[in-house]
C-alpha cells in the first residue's frame, strides 16, 4: 500500500513536471517573440536614427552655408572686406596626410588675412586640420595669416583647449 502511494505521488510529480515543462516551453516561445520584436524595434530605431543623422547633417551644412553667406555679405558690404575661398591641390598630403584638395575661407582687408572656419560642430581633429590648412596656405602663398578663427554653435572642450594652445580664436554660443 505504501508502494502504491509512493507510485501515485511519483506519478503526480511527473504530471506536475510535464505541466512545468510545457509552461516553460510556452514561456520560451513568448520570450523568443519578444526578442524578435525588440530586434525589429532596434532595427527600426537605427534606421530612423540614420535618417535623423542625415537630416541633421543636411541642416548643419545648409545652416553653415547660410551663415557663411550672411557673414560674407556683411563683411563685404559694411566693412569693405574681401571674402574669398582659396582652393589648392595639396599633392604632397601636407594637410590631410594624403593628397587632396584644400579649401579655406579667407577674409582680407587692408592686407590683413584672416582664415575663417565655420562649421555646425567643431571637434579637436577639425582644429588640427584648420591649423595645418593655415600652415599650408602660408607655405604656398608665402603670406602668413594674421589670424585664424573658428566659429560654431558647438565646439568640443578638447577643441577649445586645442584653440588655446594653437592661438586660434573661437566664437561659439
Amino acid at each position: 500500500e505504501k508502494y502504491d502511494q509512493l507510485a501515485k505521488g511519483q506519478e503526480k510529480l511527473w504530471e506536475k513536471y510535464d505541466q512545468l515543462a510545457k509552461g516553460q516551453e510556452k514561456l520560451w516561445k513568448e520570450n523568443r517573440k519578444i526578442w524578435e520584436e525588440i530586434k525589429a524595434l532596434r532595427e527600426d530605431f537605427l534606421a530612423m536614427n540614420r535618417k535623423l543623422d542625415a537630416l541633421g547633417a543636411r541642416w548643419g551644412i545648409m545652416s553653415e552655408a547660410a551663415f557663411r553667406e550672411t557673414l560674407k555679405g556683411i563683411l563685404e558690404k559694411d566693412f569693405k572686406a574681401r571674402v574669398e575661398r582659396w582652393v589648392y591641390n595639396d599633392e604632397e598630403g601636407f594637410v590631410f596626410g594624403y593628397p587632396g584638395i584644400v579649401e579655406i575661407d579667407l577674409v582680407i582687408k587692408d592686407h590683413k588675412i584672416i582664415i575663417l572656419e565655420i562649421k555646425s560642430h567643431i571637434r579637436e581633429s577639425d582644429i588640427s586640420i584648420l591649423y595645418r590648412k593655415a600652415k599650408f596656405y602660408e607655405k604656398i602663398t608665402g603670406k602668413k595669416p594674421d589670424e585664424i578663427i573658428a566659429s560654431s554653435p558647438y565646439i568640443d572642450e578638447p577643441a577649445k583647449k586645442a584653440c588655446e594652445k594653437l592661438g586660434i580664436r573661437i566664437y561659439t554660443v
